[in-house]
């Protein structure tokens, strides 16, 4: 049972709940009162003793054994679990969140038609290039002058009278545009021609962009407040012996599963809603651009995971929850950049960047399925292989490289607390 001004707590998750309901001033001020009470204890106890004539008392002191990573872990581990449980307005809102992201979703691709024909375009062929060239011609002199009566009997003339008859197609030939677009068909910087009709990619690529910056997202907002929250008790357990490996990584365990769950909701919700949806008629995601549910589902939560591990090197940073509000923007856009959803990343400094930085970036490239065919305008990924193990891994990496930062930069702020020469665990 754990005591505390104010009241008092059966369970050890309430001291945590308890502790982020006081500001750390208020606990700060609790530890001076309880280290002054403990000191006039043992001022009276001495003073008795010697008053008494008795002499002071040896007590032998065993050797202090500080548990090891495992059991530190499952503490822990345990510790945020229940926490988490018992926090029922944290509960309440981690379940409405994913609901909520999966209503917006929904309603706002409530009127896309994921199935629209998009015909595809090739480069002309030798004949073609001459019939166009020569057809062009006509028509350049035809459209050349101000009326029909300049023109004679010819066929440039006799193309005038009908193009005087359509006006707005008149107008159009005259565009300088036109003339650009016959002349680079001709030297082949332009597909012109029809070639083959396919489904337009745009809106289950833009429903997938959108579907990961959620995640993104959710995974940010988990985890930005995790550390700084409990710095007070943090300071006092690493006076005690905690270890920052085992306290982090059961941190981002804990984060795992909380997401986990939060995203089972989100995906469940969201297929529902087109299954529902294709039952009375209407169209869901491609399938042949999209991986599997459950597949991305799995690279969602890796992505989520990755970005609440690095919203925990921010909380770590900052020692106050505001600080680390303010960090959420600052996050969630570079993000946004280089997750080649709005920006195509097809090389370059930003490839690199993005592969280095953005969990985003590999989930959106976990998730897309890019069909034979994708007009360039679509491939936002350019070049890439399509391996599903290759962002399982990376995303994997991430996670372990942020929550190795996290545990140094804790370290560091130990370090520079202390001083240089202490050696910090």
């Amino acid at each position: 049972m754990a005591t505390f001004k104010g009241g008092r707590s059966q369970r050890l998750a309430d001291v945590y709940v308890a502790i982020e309901d006081r500001p750390p001033r208020f606990w700060s001020a609790r530890w001076r009162e309880r280290q002054d009470e403990d000191r006039f204890v043992a001022e009276a106890q001495h003073a008795g003793r010697t008053a008494t004539g008795a002499a002071p008392e040896r007590v032998a002191l065993a050797a202090v054994s500080i548990p090891g990573f495992g059991r530190q872990f499952a503490t822990f581990f345990s510790r945020e679990v229940e926490a988490a449980v018992r926090d029922r307005v944290g509960l309440r809102m981690g379940m409405l969140l994913p609901l909520a992201l999966a209503a917006v979703v929904l309603a706002g691709f409530s009127a896309t038609n994921f199935r629209d024909p998009l015909m595809l375009t090739r480069l002309l062929d030798p004949g073609e290039k001459q019939v166009l060239a020569d057809v062009w011609g006509e028509v350049s002199e035809a459209i050349a002058t101000e009326t029909v009566s300049e023109q004679d009997a010819s066929i440039p003339g006799q193309i005038r009278v009908f193009l005087d008859s359509q006006p707005k197609l008149l107008a159009h030939l005259r565009e300088p545009s036109t003339a650009r677009i016959v002349r680079h068909a001709l030297t082949d910087t332009v597909a012109a021609a029809p070639d083959r009709e396919i489904i337009d990619p745009g809106g289950t690529f833009k429903w997938l962009s959108l579907m990961s910056i959620c995640m993104v997202i959710l995974g940010f907002v988990t985890g930005f407040r995790e550390v700084v929250k409990e710095r007070p008790m943090l300071d006092l357990e690493r006076r005690h012996g905690l270890r920052f490996p085992a306290y982090v990584v059961a941190k981002v365990v804990a984060l795992a599963v909380v997401l986990a769950v939060q995203i089972a909701i989100f995906r469940t919700t969201v297929e529902l809603g087109f299954m529902v949806r294709e039952a009375f008629g209407g169209e869901g995601p491609a399938e042949m651009y999209r991986r599997g549910p459950v597949i991305s589902a799995f690279c969602n939560w890796l992505a989520a995971v990755a970005c609440a591990a690095i919203g925990l090197i921010v909380s770590a940073c900052v020692r106050s929850t505001d600080k680390g509000v303010l960090a959420v923007p600052l996050l969630i856009t570079p993000q946004i950049l280089l997750g080649a959803t709005i920006l195509p990343i097809t090389g370059g400094v930003l490839k690199v960047l993005a592969m280095l930085f953005s969990p985003l970036y590999w989930a959106h490239r976990g998730c897309r399925s890019e069909g034979q065919g994708v007009p360039v305008f679509w491939q936002n990924l350019g070049d890439y292989d399509p391996a599903i193990w290759i962002p399982i891994a990376a995303l994997a990496t991430q996670i372990v490289v942020a929550t190795a930062v996290t545990i140094l930069v804790l370290r560091w702020q130990e370090r520079a607390h202390l001083g240089r020469n202490r050696a910090v665990r």
